[in-house]
C-alpha cells in the first residue's frame, strides 16, 4: 500500500504528493478518487487499484498543520 496526500485539483486529474518521497509526482484520475475527496484529504492507494481517504491520519494532519499556523502567526507576547 502507498499513501498520498491529494495537493490540488487540475481540471480532471488529482496531483497528489507521495508520503513516502514528499515529491508532489502522482496525478490520479479525479473519477477513480472516493466520492468527496477533497485536497489535504490522505490516500490509501492498494496494489489492487482501490483508493480510499484514510480520515483518521487526514484528521490528525489537519490538527497538525493548524497548530503550526496558530503559532506562526499568533502574538508572540
Amino acid at each position: 500500500m502507498k499513501q498520498a496526500v491529494i495537493d490540488r485539483f487540475e481540471g480532471d486529474v488529482a496531483v497528489c504528493e507521495d508520503c513516502e518521497t514528499g515529491l508532489v509526482n502522482l496525478n490520479l484520475p479525479r473519477d477513480r478518487l472516493p466520492e468527496g475527496a477533497k485536497e489535504g484529504d490522505c490516500l490509501n492507494l492498494f496494489a489492487d487499484g482501490v483508493i480510499t481517504v484514510d480520515t483518521e491520519r487526514t484528521r490528525v494532519t489537519r490538527q497538525r498543520v493548524l497548530e503550526l499556523m496558530h503559532r506562526a502567526f499568533s502574538d508572540p507576547k
